[in-house]
């Protein structure tokens, strides 16, 4: 079996279409949040916190949710470039508490929605 090398023609991408639209897309949300972590992780660190495994691992599992929401923020702003890796990075730092904000807000809507379908029952006599 022989394996030839080909090398790009001039003007010829070496990277898929594909990857690089995914880059132009998402590479601003992608800056963001590592920003973003880092930053937050300075903060900690400034502050006098320990930094232990499971705390990174935590905030490592809650950056996809942090990407759906920064991409739903920037996506209904309408910005684009530097402002979108700005509000990715802000949303990471503030991971915390707009995940609480999101849950709280969920809970309290199927509260909402379970009382104005709960049916009272009749009292016993």
């Amino acid at each position: 079996m022989v394996v030839t090398k080909t090398t790009p023609l001039k003007g010829e991408s070496i990277v898929s279409p594909w990857i690089e639209t995914a880059i132009a897309k998402y590479g601003w949300i992608w800056i963001g949040l590592t920003f973003g972590l880092a930053a937050k992780y300075a903060l900690l660190i400034k502050r006098g916190v320990r930094i232990r495994p499971a705390l990174f691992f935590a905030d490592v599992l809650l950056l996809p949710l942090v990407a759906l929401i920064a991409y739903s923020a920037i996506h209904q702003s309408g910005v684009s470039g530097e402002a979108a890796a700005l509000l990715t990075a802000l949303a990471t730092v503030g991971a915390d508490r707009i995940v609480k904000f999101y849950t709280d807000r969920f809970v309290d809507q199927i509260a909402a929605t379970d009382a104005a379908i709960t049916v009272p029952t009749e009292p016993e006599n």
